[in-house]
């Protein structure tokens, strides 16, 4: 708390108090910082904070300090919360007293962060690396050798799973629809942590062919070791028993799954087709089980419905929209 209180102090108003001299908690932290002890450092500088009274030189050392202990203390756990702390303080205090020195060494030592949270592996801990390659990424001064290293392990990493993605889709090929939904949620996963890369899109568009008549249970017993809720969000699910798709027109049967806490309507007007840019296509014809609509209890599946949908020749389908009593759910299309 004290240096949160500290580091909002010398946000707001320490330029005013800096001076030609520097106060005996300020040489002492610059002794410290001098001697490669950037914890007693701060801690001095933090005095000299509170003492109101800083030099010219304060920024750029206070800043450095900073860095040198997120480089120290990522060695003894990469995975600390108080490495995430310190690298928006770090952020912060670059943005008010830019420095291209301690930017080059921001850069080093974020990716040291993220390299060595990769390569620990667990899904969490992953995304907040790739979250410091992007901070690093940001600055305006950043040492070259990074971006390249960085660049690089994007691509090793995204290659990897990219082929543990196929391996999962040839067992959903051979007949295993379990291992489609697993597919599917690692390639969601990938795309939260790292982004879409020309690969990944392709080697998405052949899982939502795979699993278009699939619901995609990603919490079923013993399928995934956890579930971020992120990526598991829809209580109702949709599976496309048929699908056949010409240049204006898409024909589906559907069917839907009640996953959520209450029951819903399968009501064909709640059904929208999504293009790429955004444009909604109402359903142009129902037939089935939306001609007979009831309610579906939660834990029971409809009965199979058909919609038609028109569209224009140059649009870039992107999925269908279920808009039920629950809460809107998708079915993304190959």
């Amino acid at each position: 708390m004290i240096r949160k209180v500290a580091l909002a102090a010398f946000g707001f108003s320490a330029l005013m108090a800096l001076t030609a001299c520097k106060s005996k908690h300020e040489s002492s932290g610059d002794k410290f910082l001098e001697a490669g002890d950037p914890i007693n450092a701060v801690a001095r500088y933090d005095m000299a904070l509170q003492a109101g009274k800083t030099s010219g030189d304060f920024p750029k050392n206070f800043t450095k300090a900073n860095i040198l202990i997120m480089e120290r203390r990522y060695r003894e756990n990469p995975s600390a919360e108080f490495l995430d702390f310190l690298k928006d303080t770090v952020v912060s205090l670059l943005n008010k007293h830019p420095n291209a020195e301690n930017s080059v060494l921001f850069s080093k030592t974020l990716f040291n962060v993220a390299k060595a949270r990769i390569e620990m592996g667990d899904a969490y801990t992953v995304e907040q690396g790739f979250a410091f390659l992007k901070t690093a990424d940001s600055l305006p001064n950043r040492d070259p050798q990074v971006s390249s290293e960085a660049a690089a392990l994007r691509t090793n990493f995204v290659s990897s799973q990219l082929n543990d993605i196929e391996s999962d889709l040839s067992a959903a090929q051979a007949g295993d629809a379990t291992m489609g939904i697993v597919a599917d949620y690692k390639l969601s996963l990938l795309h939260q942590t790292v982004g879409p890369t020309a690969e990944s899109e392709e080697l998405w568009s052949r899982v939502k062919q795979i699993n278009l008549d699939t619901y995609l249970m990603y919490d079923q017993e013993g399928l995934l070791p956890s579930v971020d809720t992120r990526i598991n969000r829809y209580g109702v699910l949709l599976a496309l028993t048929k699908y056949n798709k010409t240049a204006k027109s898409l024909y589906a049967e559907t069917m839907a799954f009640n996953g959520s806490t209450q029951p819903f309507h399968f009501d064909a007007d709640k059904f929208v087709l999504v293009d790429k840019a955004g444009n909604e296509y109402s359903p142009a014809s129902k037939k089935g089980a939306f001609n007979k609509t009831k309610l579906i209890e939660r834990g029971r599946q409809t009965d199979v419905g058909a919609l038609t949908f028109n569209f224009p020749a140059d649009a870039q389908l992107d999925y269908i929209e279920f808009r039920s009593d629950s809460g809107p759910t998708r079915k993304y299309l190959p």
